[in-house]
């Protein structure tokens, strides 16, 4: 009987491991995108982090300035 536990345990943890390599996966694409888009124009991306009205705002100035708002946003949450 113990075989079959340590199977049903096994294929569990196997399951685990694989929905635990997807959620890593998405990260992964997530992050490819957001260095994409905060890369300075005149570089390999199209596209910058802008602040209506301001001069463009990129790399760890643009993740500060994102890191402060997503904080004020969950504070009035």
């Amino acid at each position: 009987m113990g075989d079959q536990n340590d199977m049903d345990e096994l294929l569990a943890l196997r399951a685990e491991r694989d929905a635990a390599l997807a959620e890593i996966e998405a990260c992964r694409k997530d992050a490819e995108r957001w260095r994409f888009v905060r890369s300075p124009l005149g570089t390999r991306s199209p596209y910058a982090v802008w602040q209506e009205g301001r001069m463009p705002v990129f790399s760890a100035i643009a993740d500060a300035c994102i890191d402060e708002a997503m904080s004020q946003e969950a504070n009035h949450a």
